[in-house]
């Protein structure tokens, strides 16, 4: 890691003076960026309090990074918003969303829930832990290369969760981009569904279809024991 450019930002976890600037950096970056969120036009509006709420609380739990430019403004560059995940985690992001006034933020919920809930038979139930950890959204500055640091960022969060002696950490993946991430991290792919079978109320109309090639969204683990931290450092580079 001895590239010139890594020396312009540093990885931290994320103080209680950083909550503000998140939210505004998630409002403005992966409002804007991720196709998930383009495709469900949320880049239109301000985020749902909702949703915001749902962010606050992930970053309280104390497992969120930040990157921040070395510079006297400290400029967010990018954030991944981490939290603990357990077998009820998927109905809480289901209450959430069901009393969501924006129907485009219900929608994403939705999907988080969905991701949420049939990773906990192939995580949860045939696992000792009750707890894992959870690599939540990952958002970079638009006018970076974003997979570089968005691989750094969940790179990171992999050597926090062995370091706070989780198990196992799992990764949401709704795009190409976060695929390949998990992928390079040698993360197990355990479940994967594409979007035109998720489905709104009456069974038949996909909730949502991204652009090409983003057309699946799939769930990943990795047991920490088996992190292996040179493969990690050598596909950030």
């Amino acid at each position: 890691m001895s590239d010139p450019e890594e020396q312009k930002y540093r990885i931290e976890c994320v103080k209680a003076g950083d909550m503000h600037p998140i939210l505004n950096f998630i409002e403005k970056n992966y409002f804007r960026s991720d196709p998930l969120l383009i495709s469900l036009k949320c880049f239109h509006q301000r985020m749902d309090k909702n949703l915001e709420f749902y962010i606050k609380q992930s970053l309280l739990q104390g497992l969120s990074l930040v990157a921040k430019e070395n510079s006297r403004e400290n400029k967010i560059l990018g954030v991944a918003v981490n939290q603990k995940s357990c077998k009820w985690t998927a109905n809480s992001i289901d209450e959430l969303g069901e009393i969501c006034e924006n129907i485009n933020t219900s929608k994403l919920f939705h999907i988080w829930a969905l991701l949420a809930r049939e990773s906990e038979s192939e995580i949860h139930d045939y696992q000792s832990t009750n707890t894992i950890f959870n690599l939540g959204l990952i958002s970079v500055h638009r006018e970076l290369k974003h997979r570089r640091l968005q691989a750094e960022l969940a790179f990171h969060s992999l050597c926090l969760a062995r370091d706070l002696n989780y198990e196992l950490a799992r990764f949401d993946t709704t795009n190409e981009f976060t695929m390949k991430i998990a992928e390079e991290a040698n993360m197990t792919k355990i479940w994967e569904v594409p979007y035109k079978n998720i489905l709104c109320g009456d069974g038949k109309t996909p909730i949502i279809l991204p652009n090409k090639p983003h057309t699946h969204a799939a769930v990943y683990c990795i047991n920490l024991d088996e992190l292996n931290l040179k493969n990690l450092s050598d596909s950030t580079n």
